[in-house]
């Protein structure tokens, strides 16, 4: 599919709706498809009213909702409907639609659970794979929820309304932030991961940002850092990945960034995976340590409820830094 030319770069959020598109699509015509003509759905008619109407209603509801959002994810790409992105998100689906509607459709979802347990042995087949998919779209539902939130904060919108462009630092630490948030809400896919391959997801998702230009493992000053993004071959950012090992191993961790940093790159990040339960308690080990540091100069504010900037200063250069944590517990 070709892109307008004026969302490009296309925000990563709007390249997920088009995944998003195709997998609701591909539901449409094979799934939901299928297991209405081919399996033992027709057996759902010999049931009485009562019982067979919320497993009905789980066939007609979920295949319309397919058909909807392949349709509708894709609208953005068409000027003549959506000549904007505010338009787009401004779109019905987004505001008193499908997406509005969640709380309703996971009591659907809950009534059909419950008249197949009551009737145990007479549900058809596929009744529960339906159930299943109609969980799956929801999910999926949920997902496109948070990018239109995500999309809310991007560079295209701010400048559809008037806002002024937001920093690069800014930029990039909201994307990293979308990713750590990602990490939590999907432990079982990350908890084995380690530092490099966790690292590298952030890497890919700011990658998708073509304005800047992003690397890993990248020589700066005194050592090579776990991200540096650049643009216009000008240092816009330097992180550093680590997972919580106390709290002397997170100041060395704020040495060796600050060790990496030099008066042009002033702007720093160190991303902390926590894999203890507690999150809470290693947090505020780490908010009490840090004004520790020599360097330490200025608490500035809290982003986010695991995301605090700070003001530091070495050799006479001040830096910002950036300490953000996401909840990754280990097996």
């Amino acid at each position: 599919m070709n892109i307008r030319s004026d969302f490009q770069p296309l925000p990563f959020e709007l390249k997920r709706f088009l995944e998003f598109a195709n997998i609701f699509e591909t539901n449409n015509r094979e799934r939901w498809s299928h297991l209405k003509n081919q399996e033992d759905f027709r057996d759902v008619y010999l049931l009485d009213y009562a019982d067979k109407e919320p497993l009905e209603r789980i066939y007609a509801i979920g295949r319309d909702l397919a058909v909807a959002m392949a349709d509708r994810l894709r609208w953005f790409n068409y000027p003549d409907y959506c000549p904007s992105l505010t338009s787009y998100l401004n779109e019905p689906v987004f505001r008193t639609g499908w997406i509005a509607q969640l709380p309703e459709l996971y009591e659907i979802s809950r009534l059909a659970k419950e008249k197949m347990e009551e009737l145990g042995g007479k549900t058809p087949w596929a009744i529960g794979q339906m159930v299943q998919l109609f969980d799956e779209q929801l999910k999926l539902l949920e997902e496109v929820a948070r990018c239109v939130i995500s999309l809310k904060s991007s560079e295209l919108y701010r400048k559809e309304q008037g806002v002024l462009s937001i920093q690069p630092y800014i930029q990039i630490l909201n994307a990293i932030n979308r990713v750590g948030k990602t990490f939590e809400r999907l432990p079982a896919t990350y908890q084995d991961k380690d530092e490099e391959s966790l690292r590298d997801h952030i890497l890919l998702a700011l990658s998708t940002n073509h304005e800047f230009t992003t690397l890993g493992e990248v020589f700066n000053k005194n050592g090579k850092t776990d991200i540096l993004s650049s643009r216009h071959g000008h240092t816009e950012f330097i992180g550093e990945c680590k997972f919580w090992h106390g709290e002397k191993a997170f100041l060395e961790t704020i040495n060796q960034i600050l060790g990496y940093a030099t008066w042009r790159n002033d702007k720093l990040a160190i991303i902390m995976f926590v894999g203890n339960l507690n999150i809470k308690q290693i947090i505020d080990k780490a908010v009490h340590s840090i004004q520790s540091h020599p360097c330490y100069s200025l608490f500035i504010d809290k982003s986010d409820e695991t995301w605090f900037n700070y003001k530091f200063e070495k050799d006479g250069v001040e830096f910002e830094l950036a300490v953000m944590f996401y909840h990754i517990p280990r097996t």
